[in-house]
């Protein structure tokens, strides 16, 4: 598949999965969207740190057709697009036509899936593309040269390999330095603060971020409908807004979203119907009007509650005093 073939592809939605292993002959990018007033900050902290964001292109604001890839658009292009806002992953997207604006300049950095097609002629395998997953990614304890807003972790990639076959594996790449090139480090993964290589980095993260994690890859699976057990279970104020803000903004793109929670004032902030389960048995099913009222949950937990109406307009579980 040549690279026009594989974004047409894309922009078609016939490819909606890591491009490990697609358009071998080509180099492949990731893609960071900035508003134009951060754009210097962030071209800047590239520039600092070469190795993790080696750039391929930057755009003009407003530009989405990158030069070194003339018909493409940036929009369309790319399998799945994740959305930030203030630092927090708010929406995954199958394209941008919706939010573009004029004034998001566009970067390019390279991809390491680009030398894996060297790798294979060599006749190294790429344990990832065997399996069918997608690389596996670790967060090190080693940071990246700040730049403005911009700092955090160097994360890297991983690809195990047999001893005798390192030495050709390190020669590949350093071949091969805008898209990552020569690896960070070989053979001592606690180097980089790694301890344990069985432990991906969704279960190193914070819990909010994990359930978010677990979310994107539902999403990336195409699942119409997310089932979550107790989502915010466990979770600090932070990480219990974040994970609820994604559930509405999922909802608003028309995912079907089925959750169990103890907390009715959740259930009545998210839910459209409600369905009360006590003693194994349903002890109540409509809207949070017509389910989460004094009387039912006085029943279900044992205790006097009555619900209250607060200043701002929300309505609150609390003791009968």
């Amino acid at each position: 598949m040549t690279a026009q073939e594989a974004r047409s592809a894309i922009r078609r939605g016939e490819w909606r999965r890591p491009t490990a292993g697609l358009a071998p002959a080509n180099a492949q990018a990731n893609l960071v969207m900035l508003p134009r007033e951060h754009a210097y900050d962030f071209l800047l902290f590239c520039q600092r740190n070469p190795r993790p964001c080696p750039l391929l292109g930057v755009t003009d604001p407003g530009a989405y057709e990158p030069a070194c890839a003339r018909g493409g658009d940036l929009r369309t292009d790319l399998p799945r697009y994740r959305l930030f806002r203030d630092g927090a992953i708010a929406a995954e997207l199958d394209d941008l036509l919706s939010v573009f604006r004029d004034d998001l300049v566009s970067f390019l950095i390279g991809c390491s899936f680009s030398f894996e097609a060297a790798l294979l002629d060599e006749g190294l395998e790429v344990r990832h593309l065997t399996e069918g997953r997608n690389v596996p990614m670790y967060r090190t304890s080693r940071s990246t040269a700040p730049a403005g807003p911009f700092a955090g972790p160097l994360v890297v990639s991983m690809r195990p390999f047999p001893k005798a076959q390192v030495a050709s594996a390190i020669a590949i790449t350093s071949r091969v330095p805008r898209v990552h090139g020569a690896p960070e480090q070989v053979g001592d993964p606690e180097a980089l603060g790694i301890a344990d290589l069985a432990l991906a980095e969704a279960n190193r993260i914070s819990g909010g971020q994990r359930q978010l994690c677990l979310v994107a890859r539902a999403l990336a699976q195409d699942a119409p409908l997310l089932v979550m057990d107790e989502p915010t279970a466990s979770l600090d104020l932070g990480n219990r807004l974040l994970v609820l803000e994604r559930v509405r903004a999922l909802s608003a793109q028309g995912y079907g979203v089925v959750f169990s929670t103890h907390d009715p004032d959740q259930a009545r902030e998210l839910a459209t119907r409600v369905a009360v389960i006590a003693e194994g048995r349903l002890a109540a099913y409509g809207t949070p009007h017509e389910t989460l009222t004094g009387p039912t949950l006085s029943a279900v937990y044992g205790v006097e509650v009555t619900i209250e109406r607060t200043e701002s307009g929300r309505y609150v579980v609390a003791p009968r005093s």
